[in-house]
């Protein structure tokens, strides 16, 4: 059973983003209609609430693993891989 419930999760990709002091962090999963576009608007509706980050910038946490020449066309034309790349923070907020 608990095999059963986990093997519809093999291979689905997250992207996790966040702010440079984890002020925002937000989730892509596109095959679970989780798409960039739902993260961003949810990003840009945290800075018009929160008017002292107007200025944040959203950075990715996962890395382009370059040696995957096969993905080489999708780290130019989708927009997910053109955010600057910055390591994850785990602190709470």
């Amino acid at each position: 059973m608990v095999l059963s419930n986990f093997i519809p999760y093999i291979g689905i990709r997250t992207f996790h983003f966040q702010t440079a002091n984890n002020e925002f962090d937000g989730v892509v999963i596109p095959a679970k209609g989780a798409p960039l576009e739902s993260m961003e608007n949810r990003f840009n509706n945290f800075k018009k609430r929160n008017p002292q980050h107007k200025d944040l910038q959203l950075y990715r946490t996962f890395e382009k693993p370059l040696w995957k020449f096969w993905d080489w066309g999708e780290y130019i034309f989708d927009p997910i891989w053109w955010y600057p790349y910055m390591e994850k923070h785990n602190d709470e907020r």
